[in-house]
Order: C-alpha cells, then structure tokens, then sequence
C-alpha cells in the first residue's frame, strides 16, 4: 500500500528533485515538506496510528470518572411492625485503583502517540528511499547516456584522424 503512495507522488517529487538547481535552496525543502506532508495525510497508516492515539485518549478521558455510581436504596414495609430502612451503597477507592488506572491509561497514550511518530518516520525513510532509488537509477541512465555520446564522440575522431592519415588502422 505505501509503494502505492510512493509512486503516486513520485512523479511530483522527482519535479522537485530535478528542479533543484532552479531554485533557492529553502523553496525545495520546503516543497519536500510539502510532498511529505501530503503523503503522510494521505497514508492509511497514519490514520490508523492516529486512531490509535484518538481512542487511547479517549480511553484516559473516561478514566476521569468515578469508579462507580453511589446506590441509594428506600424499601418501606407495611406490616404490623411498619419497618422502614435507608440503605446508601458507594464505592471507595481503598487500594488507589483509580490513580493505577489513570497512570495506565496515560501510558498508552504515550505509547500510540510513540508508534504514531515511528509510522512516520518510518514512511518517510520508505518514501526517501524509494525516491533515492529513482533519482539514482535516473542519474545512472544519464551517465551511461553521456558515455555513450562520449564513445560515438571518440569513434568519430578516431575516424577522421585516420582518413586524413594522423593514425593507423587499430588493431
């Protein structure tokens, strides 16, 4: 899926690339910054890493609460002896459980929000890397066009030398 991204936008950010040389130093980054940006908001997978990180805080945000919902119970009796009771039912927190839970939480926050920053990165060295493959299987093309033009270059010198004598034939 993402070397679909890649080659999406790898036409766009071999413009950028190639037109280098064109433009001041500071516009080209920022052209990168903006293909990298684009792909990121693109990518499925940072939108599942920021999912990640949406629904770890909305689990920390939950935690916030009380544990649990006070009871109050009223049970009147009409009999002879004409009983009635109040009965009032809360948790306590004995144990500290709330503040474990609430630790617990904000470390999995902190934990999507890392693997957030790692699927980053990790796209852009993908990205990067597939970029630097092309432009280097592109320079590789151009040199071994040069070279070829070189050689045609030489062959022909080599031939008007010997039709005017300066050499012999080459053995």
């Amino acid at each position: 899926m993402m070397w679909v991204l890649v080659k999406k936008y790898a036409v766009v950010g071999m413009l950028l690339l190639f037109a280098g040389p064109l433009f001041a130093a500071d516009s080209v980054t920022l052209s990168l910054r903006d293909f990298m940006q684009q792909l990121w908001r693109e990518s499925p997978q940072m939108h599942s890493a920021q999912s990640a990180v949406d629904v770890a805080r909305a689990r920390a945000e939950g935690v916030g609460g009380g544990l649990h919902n006070p009871v109050v119970a009223l049970d009147v009796e009409h009999a002879e002896a004409g009983a009635f009771s109040l009965a009032f039912s809360h948790s306590v927190d004995w144990h500290k459980r709330r503040k474990t839970e609430m630790s617990l939480r904000d470390q999995e926050v902190h934990t999507a929000v890392a693997r957030r920053q790692e699927t980053r990165q990790r796209i852009a060295v993908e990205t990067l890397q597939a970029l630097t493959q092309y432009v280097t299987a592109w320079d590789m093309r151009a040199l071994a066009l040069q070279r070829s033009q070189l050689m045609e270059g030489f062959i022909g010198t080599v031939k008007q030398r010997q039709a005017a004598g300066d050499m012999g034939a080459l053995a």
